[in-house]
């Protein structure tokens, strides 16, 4: 169980919330109170407040657990009354202040005034880089911004708020080995960011990961879209399959995935109200692609933009021996050690745009292609016998880095900011 707080100031007031993320539901299930478990739930939140928060001045903190707003607790009691009363306030409030990740605001004559208030401090939580897994709730919790406890649950109104999430029930279809199946969304996501990113890899990185996955599959089924389970698409992984990946490690990281998605769960990018191409690649070489030069078309949201994370990360550049007999016969044409290699242009991002071998001419994407090259980066040396190929990256370069993000995120980059990075004018909602 991870326990954090930040102090987030509304309208000059000051409010401490208390984040806690549990591995898994038993952490918080009816046994979380038990006295005999020095190690139970309630025990961890006690310590952290006395020996973390023993000289904070706040007298009221909210606590979220797993994203989800319990309601307030009394830091005095915790540092100052017996286990037996702590345990009773955090029943009664657990009992009447528990709010499931609240979808309405209460409809009256000033709820326009309202909304602007709350779009207001939402705005300023996202340029503060605070955590966005608590929006929703915030929506909530600032209908009275001077008020900082929140003594009863939200009202259910006509009218829903702006930017509802993905219905948890949402499912996709998924064609993997030639059968078409039919998946929870937030299961496939932790199949997809399992499959597509490195669960070593930073949290925020692989919270990155789980939005563009999850934006990808609705893109495809608003499109009517059946979902492959290839590169063509997002590999996808069973459990099965990440338990003989990970093998002892995979509780361990099959947690640490599940808690991205859900920790994000619902949440997608969008461009002028539509779902955007999440498209995604593994190591730029320093900037990101224009699609354009790889599919022929480009989007507004798919920008050339500088990943210069990327060149920290093993991989970044590859040399490999093609022999002339492999090239001639992989071209279509005859290559020796005489035959001239021009590139003629280069993308924006540096990558080769058309090269010319020979009297031949092919595009750096299409010669990429024919010689199973990591990226459309390249440098070609010829040798008596071969030539050497240096690539830089690995991937079409289109859209996120994946290496770049966990870069990224080692620099502090929250989730948000690093799809803001390469998802360009985009709402993540």
């Amino acid at each position: 169980m991870n326990i954090n707080h930040k102090n987030i100031n509304f309208n000059g007031e000051s409010k401490l919330y208390i984040y806690i993320e549990t591995c898994d539901e038993y952490e918080f299930g009816k046994e979380f109170l038990s006295p005999d478990n020095p190690e139970n739930f309630f025990s961890k939140i006690k310590n952290y407040v006395k020996n973390i928060l023993k000289s904070k001045d706040e007298d009221v903190a909210v606590l979220i657990v797993n994203g989800v707003l319990i309601g307030a607790i009394s830091l005095g009691v915790f540092l100052n009354s017996s286990d037996q009363k702590v345990k009773q306030e955090v029943e009664e409030n657990t009992k009447n202040n528990y709010i499931v990740a609240a979808n309405y605001i209460k409809q009256n004559e000033n709820e326009k005034n309202k909304e602007n208030e709350i779009q207001k401090d939402i705005s300023v939580i996202e340029e503060n880089n605070k955590s966005p897994e608590i929006l929703e709730n915030i929506k909530t919790s600032v209908n009275k911004p001077n008020n900082p406890v929140i003594n009863k649950p939200a009202p259910k109104p006509n009218n829903p708020v702006i930017n509802k999430p993905v219905p948890t029930e949402t499912t996709i279809q998924l064609k993997t080995g030639g059968t078409v199946i039919t998946l929870n969304l937030e299961d496939y996501v932790i199949g997809v960011v399992a499959a597509e990113m490195p669960a070593s890899f930073s949290s925020e990185a692989l919270k990155a990961q789980a939005v563009a996955a999850r934006t990808f599959a609705l893109k495809k089924k608003s499109e009517g879209s059946i979902l492959i389970n290839s590169t063509a698409h997002q590999v996808y992984k069973t459990k099965a399959q990440m338990q003989s990946m990970w093998g002892g490690s995979y509780s361990t990281y099959y947690n640490k995935i599940k808690n991205a998605a859900y920790s994000t769960k619902g949440i997608t990018m969008k461009y002028n109200g539509s779902y955007i191409d999440a498209f995604y690649h593994a190591i730029s070489n320093t900037k990101t692609e224009l699609p354009s030069y790889v599919w022929g078309n480009n989007k507004p949201y798919l920008k050339s933009v500088s990943s210069n994370w990327d060149s920290n990360v093993r991989g970044f550049k590859v040399s490999t021996n093609i022999s002339y007999t492999t090239l001639s016969s992989k071209l279509g044409i005859n290559v020796n050690s005489s035959t001239e290699f021009k590139v003629l242009s280069e993308t924006i991002s540096g990558r080769v745009e058309n090269i010319k071998i020979g009297n031949k001419t092919y595009s750096g994407v299409k010669l990429r292609s024919l010689l199973g090259l990591r990226s459309a980066d390249f440098e070609i040396k010829k040798n008596a016998n071969n030539v050497t190929v240096t690539t830089k990256g690995y991937g079409h370069g289109v859209g996120m880095s994946q290496y770049g993000a966990n870069e990224a995120a080692k620099e502090g980059y929250n989730y948000i900011k690093i799809l803001k990075h390469y998802y360009s004018g985009i709402n993540i909602s």
